[in-house]
């Protein structure tokens, strides 16, 4: 009789990170919005610039709230959850053929963070609080390599929107191609694993890890 593999629904992120994702991520999108219609839409300069420091704002308490998280956290919100192991290797090359493959080759599986991703999250948050600080010092008289801080600012905004438009679009496909639930995870907190007795090789399109995988990752209890 042939083995039946396992569904179970395991909390990955917690409360609180959560929360800093969603507060960097509307924020990001505000801020892109105002910033780039400051100079589209002259006439609704004040009122965009208001919004755009509210924004601001909300993004700052974001960025306090992951890097906290990043030094003082638990398990998936640490900074050395975002650090590839070198027993990843193997998951970070399937990761570059799955996207060079448009999404035909088979989807690895992973606990938490994507291990393509993890040091390109670490990556962004560098990125958001430079962005922060040119964005407070703007009107400092100050060149860094030749560039003003608003032009480091309208360079970092660039950046950071062309990061943003490849996670989405990431993370749409690995929730088409895998079972992993990866949207609604980043929204609930739960992602869904197909736990496989006999450790068979994951199917195309099939994320699938062992018990064993599960216990040695175990999510953080009792956050909402």
């Amino acid at each position: 009789m042939a083995a039946v593999s396992t569904i179970k629904r395991v909390r990955v992120w917690s409360g609180p990170l959560r929360l800093a994702h969603w507060l960097m991520a509307f924020a990001v999108l505000v801020l892109l919005g105002t910033g780039w219609l400051l100079d589209a839409v002259p006439s609704a300069y004040q009122a965009l610039l208001d919004y755009h420091y509210l924004a601001g704002y909300a993004l700052i308490a974001g960025v306090l709230i992951r890097l906290y998280l990043l030094f003082f956290g638990h398990a998936t919100e640490t900074v050395g959850a975002l650090v590839p192991r070198r027993q990843q290797a193997g998951a970070v090359l399937d990761m570059l053929r799955f996207y060079v493959s448009l999404g035909r080759w088979r989807l690895p599986a992973w606990y938490a963070h994507n291990p393509l991703w993890q040091p390109l999250y670490l990556i962004l948050l560098v990125l958001l609080v430079l962005q922060i600080l040119t964005g407070v010092f703007a009107d400092a008289p100050y060149l860094v390599a030749g560039r003003s801080l608003p032009g480091w600012h309208a360079l970092g905004s660039v950046v950071i929107a062309t990061f943003c438009g490849l996670h989405i679009a990431a993370a749409f496909v690995h929730d088409l191609k895998g079972t992993g639930s990866d949207v609604s995870a980043i929204i609930n907190g739960h992602r869904i694993f197909i736990i496989n007795p006999l450790q068979a090789p994951a199917r195309p399109g099939v994320q699938s890890v062992s018990v064993d995988s599960i216990r040695k990752s175990p999510p953080r209890s009792g956050d909402a």
